[in-house]
């Protein structure tokens, strides 16, 4: 049956589950051709901050993560030539990745970088002092640690069953076809995140801590250390593992 995306019943970017690594070219292709949106985001919160250096932003911007996710890809890949070649991808996926990446994402982030450069700053509610207020002594509920902890555990609690299915369906080999629960859940941790980071950030602010960009990030970003732990919990509770390649290949 054909699925789509967001969701088989909205009959939006239809996809066709047979066809083997759909969803994921989808995936590819979508954060390939929305580098200007990121970069024209990313360009003028970077002017709201006060920054001067765009090319250098945008540099970070495109490099930094991509270049990232392709090393760490680049080096299973080598593990599975040398393990299990017949499990690795072919030089031609690696080029075409790479053509992805430097010949499209990357100029297309620079594009959206210059043009959200040349708008004015983001408006903001309140006027600012050019200096910044002393933060008063925290109380042991605010440290970033522990407000990272408990914001995370939400957005990993309203995921879980979406998570636990799709780990079962691709690690025991069966088909998945839930897309439709799947955007569901996906749309929820999407409201989540946002309302943790919100409210975490409130509270941070009602104590006087001006410093509120790395914590709204990292109060629902948090999550991701949830899913380690329980893909760990998963792959010695679960999985038989009987080949260095598929633990390679589960661990990366």
């Amino acid at each position: 049956p054909a699925a789509v995306l967001p969701s088989p019943r909205l009959g939006l970017l239809p996809l066709e589950t047979r066809a083997r690594g759909a969803l994921l070219q989808f995936a590819v292709l979508l954060f390939v051709v929305t580098g200007t949106c990121a970069g024209y985001v990313a360009s003028r919160l970077y002017k709201t901050l006060n920054g001067t250096d765009w090319k250098g932003a945008a540099t970070i911007l495109a490099f930094l993560h991509p270049g990232i996710t392709f090393g760490i890809f680049l080096a299973l890949n080598l593990l599975l030539w040398l393990l299990e070649p017949s499990a690795a991808a072919p030089p031609a996926t690696l080029i075409a990745l790479l053509f992805l990446w430097l010949g499209v994402s990357a100029p297309l982030v620079f594009l959206g970088a210059r043009f959200g450069f040349r708008e004015a700053s983001i408006g903001l509610p309140v006027r600012t002092h050019p200096l910044p207020r002393p933060i008063a002594a925290k109380h042991w509920s605010t440290h970033p640690v522990f407000t990272a902890l408990v914001g995370g555990i939400v957005p990993f609690a309203c995921g879980l069953a979406g998570l636990s299915s799709v780990m079962f369906s691709v690690w025991q080999h069966h088909f998945y076809h839930s897309f439709g629960l799947l955007t569901l859940v996906f749309l929820m941790l999407i409201v989540t995140c946002a309302e943790i980071s919100i409210v975490l950030t409130y509270v941070q602010l009602s104590f006087e801590d001006h410093r509120w960009w790395w914590r709204s990030f990292f109060s629902s970003g948090a999550s991701g250390a949830y899913v380690f732990v329980y893909s760990m919990v998963y792959f010695a509770s679960r999985l038989r593992v009987d080949s260095v390649a598929s633990a390679v290949l589960y661990l990366g």
